[in-house]
């Protein structure tokens, strides 16, 4: 009496009989060697990937690193820029600043001050500044073709 196995062999004192797909004893080795070569190169492949994406994260860190060190550079600049522009709002709207505009620049007087205008001596005619303009020069039409299609710049 024997056992069966999974293929429906039957298993009698430890052999196989020869209507099992792998009775032959070589073709089970020659397969179980076959068997750990496909494995053992499915594991390089997969750790030959493995060390490719570790390559191209640390290039991406690199990169991001670099870009992160530029970005806060710009961001101290943008701080830099913020704290002056607000020191700026903060004496524009003081009361200091307001009075210096109003008597400087928007000519304003407080009650009870005297305002000096100065004016010109009787009988003066200022001169106008005339500003010297170069005469423009007259080109034939052939020289402004030849400018227009080679002209090198001033």
């Amino acid at each position: 009496m024997g056992l069966f196995c999974c293929h429906g062999a039957i298993l009698a004192a430890g052999r196989l009989h020869a209507f099992h797909p792998w009775s032959n004893i070589r073709l089970m080795e020659r397969f179980g060697n076959l068997g750990k070569r496909i494995l053992a190169g499915l594991g390089l492949l997969l750790l030959f990937l493995m060390v490719m994406d570790f390559n191209n994260r640390m290039a991406d860190l690199t990169r991001l690193r670099a870009q992160r060190e530029v970005e806060q550079a710009e961001l101290d600049r943008l701080q830099g820029t913020q704290s002056v522009l607000l020191t700026a709002i903060a004496y524009a709207t003081s009361e200091p600043a307001v009075e210096e505009w109003a008597r400087e620049q928007g000519h304003y007087v407080r009650p009870g001050d005297f305002p000096i205008v100065p004016l010109a001596a009787a009988g003066f005619t200022p001169e106008p500044d005339i500003a010297n303009t170069p005469a423009q020069e007259t080109t034939s039409n052939w020289q402004a073709w030849l400018d227009w299609f080679f002209y090198s710049g001033p």
